[in-house]
Parts: structure tokens; sequence; C-alpha cells
């Protein structure tokens, strides 16, 4: 199915050299990116932390994380690391990540509200949550529930961007969670 996501016309809607910026993705930011897919994006955001930064994606699927290790290999990038995990528990330190970021996955998620909990957990305080959903996707969920959502996890919206067949929904992290239940 990534690879039915990942097409020519989904980088004509998303370009890619624009993408970052409509994630709020700024040289230097250590970001976490939620199911890379084929990694396409994962390598432009990367390009956008530039060498001071980091992306850090995790994936359920181990599949797609050795595909994604493979094209990151393949463009010999430094600064993006993969692995294995499940967005409903994240297996890093509260307060760890400048952005966290999730194009077209966040319908795929069981429990949102438990990924939603984790991310305001591992994103620090002023932090930015991106979401993006593509309507093709049969996964896609719609602009109304994916703000209601954030906002009932406490994520302050700032803005969409897109339009009936794309949109990013920007928030912010308000507060600091002072739980650390994952010391990893």
């Amino acid at each position: 199915m990534i690879h039915f996501i990942d097409n020519p016309f989904r980088r004509m809607v998303q370009p890619l050299h624009k993408h970052p910026e409509l994630l709020g993705i700024e040289p230097g930011l250590t970001a976490l990116e939620i199911g890379p897919g084929t990694g396409t994006y994962t390598l432009a955001t990367a390009a956008a932390v530039g060498p001071q930064g980091k992306i850090i994606a995790i994936d359920i699927d181990e599949r797609v994380v050795q595909h994604v290790m493979k094209r990151i290999a393949q463009h010999r990038v430094t600064n993006i690391e993969v692995h294995q995990g499940d967005a409903q528990e994240l297996k890093f330190r509260s307060d760890s990540f400048d952005a966290i970021y999730a194009i077209t996955v966040f319908g795929e998620i069981p429990n949102r509200g438990k990924a939603l909990r984790e991310f305001k957990r591992v994103l620090l305080p002023g932090g930015t949550l991106a979401i993006s959903e593509f309507l093709p996707d049969p996964d896609s969920q719609p602009e109304a529930r994916v703000r209601a959502e954030c906002e009932a996890a406490g994520f302050r919206f700032i803005e969409k961007t897109g339009n009936w067949i794309y949109y990013t929904l920007i928030f912010n992290n308000p507060n600091q969670v002072l739980a650390d239940s994952h010391p990893g």
C-alpha cells in the first residue's frame, strides 16, 4: 500500500521541497516521524533539518523499517535513525523532540488517544505536532476528527494548510508533561 500512496500524483500535490516547511521543520530540529512509508518524505525532511538536526522515524512494520534503512544507506544520509516501534508506546524520554509529524498514517493508529498522549509526553513544550492526510489513502481521517482528537489530547491548533484532497494540521504543545514513564 505504501507504494500506491507514494506516487507522482501525490508528490505533485505534496511537493517534497515544500513539505518540510509546511510541517514547521527547520534546520537543527530533532523530529520524530510516525510511519515513514517508503522514506521519500523522510529524506526530504532530513535535508531540511540539516547536519545539525536529526530525524527519528518509527514504524510498527519491520519491512517498512528495513526498506527505509536501505534508502538511507543508498543516499548516504547520516541524520536519520529508523526504528521499529509503536506510536502508542514510544520508547523515548519525555521532552525529546522539537517536532512530531505523521503523514497519511494517523488513521492507521488503533488507539489514537493513547498515541496522542505519547506524542504530548515526548514533545518539548512549545514543540510542533503536524498531522497530514491525503484523501486517496483509504485510512484518511476527516480534518474535523483529527483536530478534535488532537485538541482533546491538549494540543493547541495553530493552522491548516492544503485543500480538500490533502491537508496538514499544525498544533503546538502548550505545556510540559511531568511524568516520564519511559526513561529509554
